[in-house]
């Protein structure tokens, strides 16, 4: 989510009524239903998410470059985890990849299939680099993780 996703008032999209009762639902209550160790594994995992350390000297680009699949790089115009300007690095060095930025105000939450615009997009610009039909695709919000 991003400033303009909460002026816009997309959680009503999202069928509450206003922010707080969206915090309470979404990531109060959420995050209190997790397994404690999970949530652990879950920070850990980003604070261990290096791919340079595979290499002895550290270089994540030199990692990149050595990538040999097409890699589509699906960033949120407003992700503040994720921003797009670091994909944009991130793409420079794949040796077959393509950056597709999702102007959208959902931020974080784009790619997780909770705004239809986002995921019809998404679906089609996935199509389009695999060279299928969208509807082939399927719905990413039907197979999106929670």
């Amino acid at each position: 989510m991003s400033a303009p996703w909460f002026r816009e008032r997309q959680f009503e999209k999202l069928g509450f009524s206003n922010v707080e009762d969206f915090i309470k639902s979404n990531w109060e209550d959420a995050f209190e239903a997790w397994d404690p160790e999970d949530l652990l594994i879950l920070a850990r995992m980003w604070q261990a998410g290096d791919i340079g350390k595979t290499r002895e000297d550290g270089d994540y680009l030199k990692v990149l470059e050595a990538i040999e699949a097409k890699v589509l790089v699906m960033p949120s115009r407003t992700d503040t985890y994720f921003p797009p300007e670091d994909s944009e690095t991130e793409v420079q060095h794949l040796k077959h990849g393509e950056l597709a930025v999702i102007e959208t105000v959902w931020g974080h939450m784009a790619g997780g299939g909770a705004n239809e615009d986002d995921t019809l997009w998404m679906n089609d610009r996935i199509a389009k680099f695999i060279g299928t039909q969208p509807s082939l695709v399927g719905n990413l919000k039907e197979t999106s993780l929670e």
